[in-house]
């Protein structure tokens, strides 16, 4: 211990006879040196940057009209605004780049992810029963708790940002603090496995749902159950509280969705038009939509002020295990399936706008938003936490697809030519705001096809000649120009590679002008006269 590495240091200064070394010599002279950890180089996401762009813009921005509209450049990457700052435009904040993959030293499913109400970090229930945090910018492990006995299968914040609520596949309910204090333990809360917990909006209550067919309101201070609803007529599998009234809605095996009133604890009305197990309920930011997922591969859009469905959406090809709104904006929302597939919806539009094949090798059974709506976590059966990211201005097909150390996607130029993603002569590339009419254009070799460079040359330049810069080298001394230069100057002109056409009148001829850079040689000669 430290005791005895003292006594050790306290004899050899002895035996020396010198002063006493600094702390570096003597872990030396003991042989007790430390080896030094080697760095990693990790993937951030620091949002700080947008977000004081965001509040400096707020100053001068009457509307969304006055936004700065970003380029596909990687230069614009330095304007790029919080999510809060394209309410505009919801397609902007689709999360379909991979950042990074968090993995548990002892393997196991990941039933539950939640984002702490500061955004720093990332809360996940494992089936083991264990807490793991994970830090929000970086993404490396924090720390590693033993919460429960059996699979935690819900959690939830209070609205306060003080209590967090979880539970597992015994029925227990615990309360923790903000440090992960257990304070209180409620045993047998329900009969069998909890599916969900949510807050009331005013904190003082919250519900829970249970494969034993019950919700019940609990009070929070008294950890007191007030009332038991029991009209569904299977295992309840989701619910979720209004964001600002006293309605609850839960979703069960029995196909039906239900909204009640926590008041009286009766059904106020009963959604019907799934076909199979209910698997997510979830209220938008304003309360008038509700979200509903099932197993029968479809996602439903509610109007709980008439009743109604508004629209229905299908994409996914298995079972939908997860759908949540984004936290700005109201007709956007998320959902995942049992095959691993992750889809990006817009209300307005039945197709899915945006889709992540195989962002997980299994099911992914839960996902959540970071409170500033930039970044989207998933935690499924593969033992894997993922975070998703927007995609930087100027990011490329493969950047946006790149999955760590496995390749998720098309490896080979064949392949990605094969799905459609590149044409068999990739186009030259432009920059944004100046067309394609040869004035501006750049070369992108490396393709793995050989390139004729003198050929192109001779076409480019035949280009520009018909472009205008023909008449200029006409009007030097006359010259031949190029096919389509000519065409534009004589309509009559046939294409019957022989014919050449005098410079219009001009100043005279000026002798030894140096031919254009990159003009073949055949170009350069004048007609005889």
């Amino acid at each position: 211990g430290l005791h005895g590495r003292r006594e050790e240091w306290d004899e050899a200064r002895t035996m020396e006879g010198s002063h006493a070394p600094d702390g570096t010599a003597a872990a030396a002279s003991t042989g007790l040196q430390q080896t030094a950890r080697k760095s990693v180089n990790r993937r951030t996401v620091d949002y700080m940057g947008g977000v004081v762009n965001l509040l400096q813009q707020r100053l001068w921005l009457r509307s969304q009209r006055d936004v700065r509209t970003v380029m596909p450049v990687r230069a614009d990457a330095m304007e790029l605004l919080p999510p809060e700052g394209f309410l505009h435009q919801p397609a902007s904040n689709f999360t379909t780049k991979f950042v990074h993959v968090s993995t548990n030293k002892m393997r196991c499913a990941v039933n539950v992810v939640l984002w702490t109400p500061d955004g720093h970090r990332l809360q996940t229930g494992s089936q083991t029963g264990e807490f793991t945090l994970w830090n929000g910018m970086c993404f490396n492990f924090e720390t590693i708790l033993q919460a429960h006995e059996t699979a935690v299968r819900a959690m939830s914040w209070s609205h306060n940002a003080n209590w967090l609520v979880s539970g597992d596949d015994k029925g227990t309910i615990k309360y923790w603090q903000t440090s992960l204090n257990n304070v209180k333990i409620k045993e047998k809360a329900h009969k069998e496995a909890l599916r969900g917990l949510t807050f009331a909006p005013s904190d003082l209550k919250f519900a829970s749902g249970s494969d034993d067919v019950t919700v019940k309101i609990w009070d929070f201070a008294r950890c007191y159950t007030e009332q038991v609803l029991t009209e569904h007529g299977g295992d309840v599998k989701c619910l979720e509280w209004h964001p600002h009234k006293a309605l609850l809605a839960s979703g069960s095996k029995d196909s039906l969705v239900k909204l009640w009133d926590v008041k009286s604890g009766k059904s106020v009305a009963t959604l019907q038009g799934h076909k199979n197990t209910v698997t997510a309920t979830r209220w938008n930011k304003s309360g008038r939509l509700l979200l509903t997922a099932s197993r029968d591969q479809l996602l439903r859009v509610f109007d709980t002020r008439m009743n109604k469905e508004l629209r229905s959406f299908k994409g996914h090809e298995k079972d939908i295990t997860a759908a949540i709104w984004h936290p700005f904006h109201d007709d956007m929302f998320t959902s995942a399936s049992y095959d691993g597939t992750i889809m990006f919806w817009l209300l307005d539009l039945e197709t899915p706008q945006a889709e992540i094949e195989s962002a997980h090798e299994s099911a992914v059974w839960t996902m959540d938003w970071h409170p500033l709506g930039h970044i989207l976590c998933t935690g499924s059966t593969d033992n894997t936490t993922k975070f998703w990211c927007r995609p930087r201005p100027g990011d490329t097909w493969k950047d946006r697809n790149k999955m760590a150390k496995q390749d998720m996607g098309p490896s080979t130029i064949e392949e990605v030519r094969e799905m459609g993603g590149l044409s068999r002569r990739p186009e030259r590339e432009h920059i944004p705001g100046i067309g394609r009419g040869g004035k501006t254009s750049f070369r992108n070799p490396g393709f793995g096809y050989e390139r004729d460079y003198a050929r192109e040359d001779a076409r480019d330049y035949d280009r520009d000649r018909g472009n205008g810069f023909g008449e200029h080298r006409a009007g030097w001394g006359g010259g031949h120009v190029g096919q389509q230069g000519q065409q534009m100057m004589n309509p009559s002109f046939r294409n019957d590679g022989a014919q050449t056409l005098p410079g219009p009148p001009g100043p005279p001829p000026m002798q030894g002008m140096p031919p254009p850079p990159g003009a073949p040689s055949a170009h350069n000669k004048r007609p005889r006269t």
